[in-house]
């Protein structure tokens, strides 16, 4: 396992699932193409990424909540400021099935020079998604790889969030803590667990 496209097939074969959603798509081949879910639905409001449907998560989101559509496993990989990666993890967290999981990509950013708003002319860019990640205090953990991939495993609890904002210097210096960073080993652990 060395890409968040692993991460997803993992749990998904964990929790034997059914349906996903990918929130940004780019280009289906990097990822959603790749995933083993039966049924799926990829958002993006960009025509070139090719997604099952060409509007933007809150577009999405504000035709679909009110419909009796679950998922299993949504991958938040969308437009990476900190209010509308919340606004996309309150959503599917409304739309996820019990037992299901959100994994968000880029939550931990190598420098902070890739997580600047708006984006630059850098090639790797993480935008603020860590802020957003901080303020989880419902139970999470990030693998330390492919530039942090957060999951959100719901279980019962109610998604739950501080208002306490997080800035670089003091995440850079507690990012461990902050995100509850773990090993690919120790991810396969939590998850083998929920079983």
């Amino acid at each position: 396992m060395n890409l968040h496209t692993d991460l997803i097939n993992y749990i998904a074969k964990k929790i034997g699932a059914k349906s996903y959603l990918e929130i940004g798509v780019f280009n289906p081949d990097h990822n959603f193409n790749k995933v083993e879910i039966e049924n799926k639905i990829g958002v993006d409001p960009d025509p070139n990424a090719k997604a099952s449907l060409c509007i933007s998560s809150d577009e999405y989101f504000k035709t679909f909540l009110k419909f009796p559509i679950k998922f299993d496993v949504v991958f938040i990989d969308g437009l990476h400021y900190k209010d509308q990666v919340r606004k996309d993890a309150e959503n599917a967290w409304f739309m996820l099935n019990d037992g299901g999981v959100i994994i968000f990509h880029d939550c931990n950013p190598p420098t902070k020079q890739t997580t600047c708003i708006p984006r630059g002319a850098q090639r790797e860019w993480c935008g603020d998604v860590y802020k957003t990640i901080c303020k989880i205090i419902s139970y999470k953990f990030t693998v330390d790889f492919d530039y942090g991939c957060t999951v959100l495993h719901k279980n019962g609890e109610d998604l739950e969030f501080t208002e306490q904002d997080i800035e670089w210097e003091e995440f850079d210096a507690f990012r461990k803590e902050a995100l509850n960073l773990v090993s690919i080993e120790e991810a396969k652990k939590i998850i083998d667990s929920w079983m």
